[in-house]
């Protein structure tokens, strides 16, 4: 919700002025959060208005799909044809119309008017007042729009579509779920893909406990509750996390906790060579660092320089010495490093299927020839990480998707040519509302 601090009429437009900008900008292989950064960097934008402006721009990224067909149907014309500055106008009004409650619809439809006028042309006003008021007589009140059935397709006789258009993903991703898992999950998968995601952090158990950082947080008003894990705390209040001098002073790594699943079933121990052969930008890393008590040598792998600098730099804030980093193709690691390590992880680039809530242009980028792509490289960084582990090692595999190709069918077809490896421990997480994000993890060891 926009916090009630930026209601006021001057302070939401400039905000949407700002958000519309950065839509604008966010194309091709760009990164909204990245986006927005330098918008608020270049700006010297509000503080206090940051945490709106995300969520009003993430809300728009990542329910695209609904704006544009509730657009569609009001609209004397395809989207194709309308302006596409325009276009980004009334998916700003039409995601507060529908998902911000703080903000009157009649106040929503008057600044689209003036944000057209302004911003795009003159003449395009009467267009944007038209759609706008249309939808919102459409709209019945005390009735979830997506439960509409005069809105959207019937959610008993036509998932896909619902799915698809209520839920605001792809088609071809509602069909792939729906094959393999049952109606239910993939209604609760979609779901979850649209909330806003909880924050999680992981205590640095190197310097506090869980309760000693919970207590500290609070004294300066933030309220946790324990996570799942023995090391992880749910960050109950909006608070930016990284300006807090505890998190300066490396007290906790921010994660969720589905990706410290992958640590700790490494379990890695002092005084045994642990490899991360995907290491960038090192919160899993860290996590083994934490783990082993900072007394592991860790080797931190990844092909980007200017990446390894972020596995660096936290490892510093959080105190660890025991990492060491790497450059290099993961999939061909230099020969010092075959047979080399007791522990190995290979936390791989995937579809990000798992985490769609989070990284809201995924949804829109991915095709489902990339899916089965992927999973070529993930099966040479697998076998990369057997390669690298000694006879009697462990190996542990990871990915932020749900999906069986990338999972646990790539981790059985890699075993078919490994007869020295066999599979020791597998799960699969799907997202759920309030709970952590999906992914898959697969524990190896030597036969």
């Amino acid at each position: 919700m926009v916090p009630a601090e930026v209601s006021r009429r001057e302070g939401l437009a400039g905000l949407r002025e700002l958000v519309l900008d950065v839509l604008g900008r966010t194309r091709g292989k760009t990164f909204l959060n990245e986006v927005l950064q330098q918008a608020f960097n270049r700006r010297g934008f509000p503080s206090a208005l940051r945490a709106a402006a995300v969520e009003l721009a993430s809300g728009v990224v990542r329910r695209r799909i609904t704006l544009d067909h509730l657009i569609a149907r009001f609209a004397d014309r395809p989207i194709g044809k309308i302006d596409r500055r325009l276009l980004d106008v009334l998916r700003i009004a039409v995601y507060e119309i529908l998902f911000v409650e703080k903000v009157p619809a009649r106040a929503s439809v008057s600044e689209a008017v003036a944000l057209t006028k302004k911003r795009v042309r003159t003449e395009f006003a009467g267009f944007t007042n038209a759609v706008l008021r249309e939808l919102t007589r459409a709209l019945k009140p005390g009735v979830p729009v997506t439960s509409d059935r005069d809105l959207f397709p019937d959610p008993d006789t036509e998932a896909v579509g619902y799915l698809s258009t209520a839920g605001g993903m792809p088609g071809w991703l509602v069909e792939r779920w729906l094959r393999n898992f049952n109606r239910d999950e993939v209604f609760q998968l979609v779901n979850a893909s649209n909330v806003k995601p909880p924050v999680t952090v992981r205590v640095n158990t190197l310097r506090t406990r869980r309760e000693t950082l919970a207590e500290a947080l609070r004294e300066v008003g933030v309220g946790t509750s324990p996570g799942s894990a023995e090391e992880s705390l749910r960050i109950d209040s909006a608070v930016a996390l990284t300006s807090l001098d505890l998190f300066k002073a490396g007290a906790f790594y921010i994660q969720d906790e589905s990706a410290m699943l992958a640590a700790r079933m490494l379990s890695p121990r002092a005084g045994e060579r642990v490899l991360d052969l995907c290491a960038a930008p090192g919160g899993k890393t860290t996590h083994l660092a934490e783990l082993s008590s900072d007394r592991a040598e860790i080797v931190a792998v990844d092909s980007s320089e200017s990446r390894l600098r972020r596995v660096e730099e936290n490892a510093r804030r959080l105190g660890i010495r025991s990492i060491r980093t790497c450059t290099g193709d993961a999939r061909e690691p230099d020969e010092t490093l075959v047979q080399a390590f007791d522990a190995v992880l290979a936390d791989v680039p995937c579809s990000n299927t798992g985490v769609l809530r989070r990284r809201v242009e995924a949804r829109h980028r991915l095709r489902e020839d990339a899916v089965t792509g992927l999973a070529g490289v993930q099966a040479e960084l697998l076998r990369a990480a057997l390669r690298a582990s000694r006879p009697g090692g462990r190996v542990v595999y990871s990915t932020c998707s749900i999906e069986p190709e990338e999972n646990r069918e790539l981790v059985r077809d890699v075993l078919d040519d490994a007869p020295d490896w066999k599979l020791d421990a597998e799960t699969t997480c799907l997202p759920r509302v309030n709970g952590p994000d999906g992914g898959y993890v697969a524990r190896l060891i030597s036969a």
